[in-house]
């Protein structure tokens, strides 16, 4: 064991090729959400609502779903999302931050948005 873990094995060896194997296997088998390596605002689902409120250390952060993916993160997306968290929290709400949400193919489906609510 402590040979496997030192990786004291020559290359072309065959036990250098079962490591390189199960490290390839352990990289393309496991499934990216095993890792849980996005935070909960940034996963979006087919089942979630238009508008989701997490909280996030203490500060609340909107995910805002757009009505369509789009290839494209700009500033018309941008506002279209603000003005349906608008519509959701029926008050002018001032983005302090937003970051777009992307799927696995890049394409854009939603914002995180944190707004100042002590205004």
């Amino acid at each position: 064991m402590k040979r496997f873990l030192l990786w004291t094995f020559d290359r072309g060896s065959i036990q250098y090729d079962v490591i390189c194997a199960l490290i390839l296997a352990f990289i393309f088998l496991i499934p990216s959400t095993k890792f849980n390596d996005r935070p909960s605002y940034m996963r979006v689902l087919e089942s979630d609502p238009e508008v989701r409120k997490t909280l996030e250390n203490g500060t609340a952060v909107y995910t805002v779903k757009l009505p369509e993916a789009s290839y494209w993160d700009d500033d018309q997306h941008r506002a279209i999302a603000v003005k349906r968290l608008q519509e959701y929290l029926k008050f002018p709400a001032v983005p302090v931050t937003t970051k777009p949400i992307y799927k696995t193919t890049g394409m854009t489906i939603a914002y995180a948005i944190w707004v100042d609510e002590d205004q």
